[in-house]
């Protein structure tokens, strides 16, 4: 709870501009202050992880997208992309992360509380976990994810 603490601390004291008071506050048109609880998130359950999307841009629009990822300890999210940049800063547990078309362990990252990791749009990875491990995930516009099919196999037909 003190690294999810941590860092909302962290995100509410930077901005565009680096440390707060860089850059004046100038008030969002239109929207309402929120707070969002991870004690009261409505959790989507998948096979090995949990998601749930805490904000989202109205179709097509540019705004911000954020989620949190629960991931199970040992589970393997396959090798995959999304359509935006994604933002990922670990809150809780070890995050291993790798890049391509195929999980291989032993070049992963591991990434803890605390750490912050960039992926690009249409950049091929995977993600793995030690221990419960919860995410933030945020990018600008809603982040699409597309599983890349396992080598051999045939393509979606949408792919083909």
């Amino acid at each position: 709870m003190r690294a999810l603490h941590a860092c909302v601390v962290a995100l509410a004291l930077t901005g565009p501009q680096g440390a707060l008071g860089a850059q004046a506050a100038v008030p969002s048109a239109g929207h309402d202050s929120t707070i969002k609880r991870l004690v009261d998130v409505r959790w989507t359950r998948d096979s090995g992880y949990a998601y749930a999307v805490l904000e989202r841009p109205a179709r097509g629009a540019a705004g911000l997208f954020t989620m949190v990822l629960k991931i199970d300890d040992g589970r393997y999210i396959p090798p995959h992309f999304h359509n935006v940049d994604k933002r990922v800063v670990v809150l809780q547990g070890t995050l291993l992360m790798g890049h391509g078309d195929v999980i291989d362990r032993n070049g992963m990252q591991r990434l803890t509380a605390g750490d912050m990791a960039t992926v690009a749009a249409g950049m091929h990875h995977f993600e793995g976990a030690v221990g419960t491990t919860i995410v933030l995930l945020y990018s600008i516009g809603t982040l699409q994810t597309t599983f890349v099919p396992a080598p051999g196999a045939p393509a979606a037909p949408e792919d083909q």
